[in-house]
């Protein structure tokens, strides 16, 4: 096996065998990368399933690239992974401003509804200071 340094990432890797896909996967990850791979043969599934996403073509890819991967492409169009993506990450973005309304509304909730306690029991305590002393 072979040691591999780079200084710039490729952003397309084309026309490669797939030990290069493989350990250029594993290059990526193991520096920090989010990989995302796309393959349609028996020979991309090692790569495909090594990597954070992995693409199959759904029409013209095999059944063994097909359970490798995360998701299967069903009509073989890349400008369906764009789609998906932009659509994803509008969703996670929709998901994390609900969340935080949500945490930021009961936080809120909850201070509203345990200070009025809190001043009940500070006078409790003081009240019981009093007959102590």
């Amino acid at each position: 096996m072979y040691h591999v340094r780079c200084c710039c990432y490729p952003q397309v890797l084309a026309r490669s065998s797939p030990n290069d896909k493989y350990d250029l996967v594993k290059l990526l990850k193991k520096n920090g990368e989010v990989v995302a791979v796309t393959g349609d043969g028996t020979n991309d599934a090692p790569a495909l399933k090594e990597s954070d996403v992995g693409l199959a073509m759904g029409i013209a890819g095999t059944e063994v690239a097909k359970e490798a991967a995360d998701i299967v492409i069903l009509d073989d169009n890349f400008s369906s992974i764009v789609k998906s993506v932009s659509w994803g990450r509008c969703v996670f973005a929709n998901l994390r401003k609900f969340l935080q309304v949500r945490c930021l509304t009961y936080c809120w909730l909850h201070l509203m509804l345990s200070w009025p306690s809190a001043d009940r029991l500070a006078a409790q305590v003081t009240a019981m200071q009093r007959q102590l002393s």
